[in-house]
């Protein structure tokens, strides 16, 4: 982010996605990232079918992310991205599916990972600081989501 922000000069909010449509080094990290998420998310089986569903769902949206690119000055295709659509349509599909598998993963992180191992004889000094952890990060997730 640091490099498509300052030194590209892009957008924060649209900065990471924007920058796979420059050719940078940077830009493969993101697809790369989801990817790894995609597989990561299909994978998990979790505590129950309720969790096991957000997750997929979530790495769905992840891998959606990824095959279809956000609209940028730098795209000049009429098609584009896995499906062929127009720039504008892959914009629209990559912002809500952005939405939504971020969405999930605050709901994932936040509720699911602190819900975990609560009988008393789980409860160590490490599990309570982790669920700590993990309530800060959903909480700044769900303020980066309220920024958008």
């Amino acid at each position: 982010m640091v490099c498509t922000v300052y030194i590209y000069g892009f957008d924060p909010l649209t900065s990471i996605s924007e920058s796979a449509t420059t050719g940078n080094a940077v830009g493969m990290i993101l697809p790369f990232a989801l990817g790894c998420m995609f597989t990561y998310a299909i994978a998990y089986v979790g505590y129950c079918r309720s969790e096991r569903i957000i997750t997929h769902i979530m790495g769905v949206s992840f891998c959606i992310v990824a095959m279809q690119i956000c609209n940028s000055q730098y795209v000049t295709e009429v098609k584009v991205g896995f499906f062929g659509l127009t720039p504008e349509l892959s914009n629209i599909i990559h912002l809500c599916t952005a939405a939504s598998g971020f969405r999930l993963m605050f709901v994932w992180i936040t509720f699911y990972f602190t819900r975990s191992n609560k009988e008393k004889k789980y409860r160590t000094k490490q599990k309570i600081t982790r669920n700590y952890i993990y309530i800060a990060c959903g909480t700044a997730m769900f303020c980066g989501i309220l920024q958008t």
